[in-house]
């Protein structure tokens, strides 16, 4: 009975023991593990991107991100904002000077050039002595929007140059600067471009024309995607049979602008199986085809002036584009559709004195042209060929051709309203309404 009292009392007491020490490890150990994860874990310590009210939105090569805080207590040292274009992901990385307070909120400016899918947000806090990321916000979808000024974009931090876009380089955690040999260009860096007979093969890069080049072929080949050719206001000049001034084929998310004049015995500017193109200030003039798209959509051309052309402008087999801002005079043909040509929106167009036809609609469908002016053109304002069905006019001034003003093939007519296109008194002319011209 002694000793299996004794040895009842020593086995309570190793019990306690344990029981001690697994308390000490549950107080020194796991507890401070279960704080620290719970920092994170706290629904407020997160940031979402506010998309109502117009906030956040692309505007012309910029991204405006406006980030928002819950109210929580945790150390913010600064945020990540993911970028989603067509799949491809860039992370851009800022510290705790534009990280938000808590209940409060910041904008983020980010030079993206082409207009992103989505972006999401992830807050980076401070935990003791390392640093935790907090959850990623919901994907906030990316709308067009108008900014007033800054301009500038929001300094980021970096790592190597890999954190760094737009050709910058990482220079003491900093991105800022630009590689030897290249110039600086709005909010980041840009690859000189000083002659013709080169491929622009550098994929999301920014191309600067910084004087007048000439070419007796192609002059400039655009070979990968995302890319901005900027003339600045510089001229590209063919002399050879067969030149391009700008070619590309098979290629997305492109923006061209701000070309003083491109003149070619050939074309002009050359897009096939392009989309989601952003062509931009540029005149065109003395070529055969000024610019020229074939089996290319979603592509936007605006403030073209395409004069002294065979063809002004061209879509073949493209559909579901935007121009507006055309000015299409003295050509042998303004503007031309088709054939196949589908759904595609024209407003603010003018095309005028032409030797031939000032707008002509072939074989295409359900396009819309709203804002016309056609004056003054040799033979034929617009016609409207066979094939081409539930097409619409609005608003339109077509006067003074030299034959006829409106002219449809057979079985073929407009839809719309408002426009001045009759030679005596008000007439039904191609389906619509035309009031007399003045």
């Amino acid at each position: 009975m002694g000793k299996r009292g004794i040895s009842d009392i020593v086995a309570a007491v190793l019990m306690i023991l344990i029981t001690i020490v697994a308390v000490t490890i549950i107080w020194g150990v796991i507890i401070p593990l279960i704080k620290n994860n719970s920092d994170f874990q706290d629904p407020n310590a997160r940031l979402e991107i506010t998309t109502s009210g117009g906030y956040t939105f692309y505007d012309d090569g910029m991204l405006y991100v406006q980030v928002k805080r819950g109210n929580d207590d945790n150390i913010m040292i600064g945020l990540e904002i993911i970028v989603t274009t067509e799949g491809d992901s860039r992370t851009y990385k800022y510290n705790s000077t534009y990280a938000p307070g808590p209940n409060q909120a910041v904008v983020i400016r980010i030079w993206v050039g082409t207009k992103p899918d989505y972006v999401k947000v992830v807050p980076i806090f401070i935990s003791g002595n390392t640093l935790e990321k907090g959850s990623e916000s919901s994907k906030a979808k990316i709308d067009n929007g108008k900014a007033a000024p800054p301009r500038e974009k929001t300094p980021t931090i970096c790592d190597d140059d890999d954190d760094c876009y737009n050709g910058e380089i990482c220079s003491e955690t900093k991105c800022c600067g630009c590689a030897a040999g290249e110039l600086e260009y709005e909010n980041g860096c840009a690859i000189n471009v000083s002659s013709c007979g080169i491929n622009l093969d550098e994929e999301g890069r920014t191309y600067l024309v910084t004087q007048n080049i000439e070419t007796s072929g192609t002059c400039l080949i655009i070979t990968a995607d995302d890319i901005v050719l900027d003339g600045n206001g510089k001229t590209i000049i063919g002399d050879g049979v067969n030149t391009y001034g700008i070619y590309a084929n098979g290629r997305s998310g492109l923006t061209i602008k701000n070309f003083k004049n491109i003149t070619c015995p050939y074309y002009g500017v050359y897009f096939e199986s392009t989309n989601n193109l952003i062509v931009r200030n540029v005149t065109l003039t003395s070529n055969m085809y000024g610019i020229y798209l074939y089996l290319s959509s979603n592509n936007t051309l605006t403030q073209i002036t395409a004069n002294s052309n065979f063809k002004g402008v061209l879509l073949e087999s493209s559909s579901n584009n935007t121009l507006t801002q055309i000015t299409a005079n003295s050509n042998g043909h303004g503007v031309c559709l088709g054939p196949y040509s589908n759904d595609n929106q024209l407003s603010d167009i003018t095309a005028n004195s032409n030797g031939d036809i000032g707008i002509i609609i072939s074989y295409s469908s359900s396009n819309i042209f709203t804002d016309i002016i056609v004056n003054d053109n040799s033979n034929i304002g617009v016609k409207l060929d066979e094939n081409s069905n539930n097409n619409k006019l609005f608003s339109s001034n077509i006067c003074n051709s030299g034959t006829e003003n409106l002219l449809c093939d057979v079985a073929v007519f407009f839809e719309g309203s408002g426009n001045t296109c009759s030679l005596f008194g008000t007439q039904t002319i191609c389906g619509i309404e035309c009031v007399p011209c003045g």
